[in-house]
């Protein structure tokens, strides 16, 4: 091998040598950071919990913890409420555990029994499907878990009203079938309170778009009191100020809304936004 060779070779292996450390280096960083974000996820959960058991911000002259989310904390109320169910009802250590599915997605976990989260988690990747897919996936085991009670429940009633044959094993028929029904049971008021967290979720978010809406109404009425400027800079500011004031209300609204509908808006804003680019550039 020529003298020439040797050097590009020794420097393809230096240049190898050198990426290969970059990514090592890199690698560690991430997994630091995602190690540092589950325990975030888990931190801000047990705060927000504790601040709202102990009514800590009464100290801050807040009367309420929605009040505080909104005013002190800059959290949508929702989302602290999503934090705290989590936590409340995975735990920390399966928070932090699963903390890369996002607060959206352990929150749909957190409204399953653990045998039923369990089964979901041996059928479905829960980090693939979308989260769409998996509330209607959570569904399904809860109408399931609905049914399987009901179908227990008269099965307890039969036996109840039957008349015994053999004593003994009736006893303990019954016995296992009212500790099932008592675990059923468990599961349904579970459901139930999921129903009414659910309601009490949709009932926020309205409130949020009718505060967003207010909030562009009072901007588009401050708006029309304002006289345009006269020469073209100037007219060119005002309008440029309008279009941005009116594009950030916007956008606050699309992030209120459910994920179906986040998603078909912000894909609709994106194509008028590459088409005002595209008017902007032709000549």
């Amino acid at each position: 091998m020529s003298k020439v060779k040797e050097n590009e070779a020794t420097l393809m292996k230096l240049e190898s040598d050198k990426k290969h450390l970059e990514a090592e280096q890199l690698h560690v960083e991430i997994m630091t950071h995602g190690r540092l974000a589950a325990e975030h996820i888990v931190y801000l959960a047990q705060s927000l919990k504790k601040m709202r058991d102990k009514e800590l911000y009464i100290s801050f002259g807040i009367e309420t913890f929605e009040e505080y989310c909104e005013q002190k904390a800059g959290i949508k109320q929702r989302h602290a409420y999503n934090y705290i169910r989590a936590i409340e009802e995975l735990g920390p250590d399966y928070l932090k555990e699963n903390a890369r599915l996002g607060i959206t997605k352990l929150v749909e976990l957190s409204r399953l029994t653990d045998s039923d989260r369990e089964e979901l988690e041996n059928t479905v990747d829960v980090d693939a499907v979308s989260t769409r897919e998996l509330q209607e996936k959570v569904k399904e085991l809860q109408k399931k878990c609905d049914q399987l009670t009901l179908e227990n429940d008269e099965l307890a009633n039969e036996i109840t009203n039957s008349e015994p044959t053999s004593n003994e094993p009736d006893k303990k028929a019954l016995e296992k079938i009212k500790k099932d029904a008592e675990a059923k049971y468990k599961d349904k008021i579970k459901a139930e309170k999921f129903r009414a967290d659910e309601a009490e979720r949709i009932l926020d978010a309205a409130r949020e778009k009718s505060a967003a809406l207010e909030k562009e109404n009072r901007n588009l009425q401050a708006s029309a009191k304002k006289e345009p400027p006269s020469s073209n800079k100037e007219l060119l500011k005002y309008h440029f100020e309008e279009i941005t004031r009116s594009f950030d209300a916007a956008v606050e609204i699309i992030n209120n809304l459910e994920p179906e509908e986040r998603e078909k808006f912000a894909a609709g804003f994106v194509t008028l936004i590459d088409k005002m680019k595209n008017n902007l550039t032709e000549e």
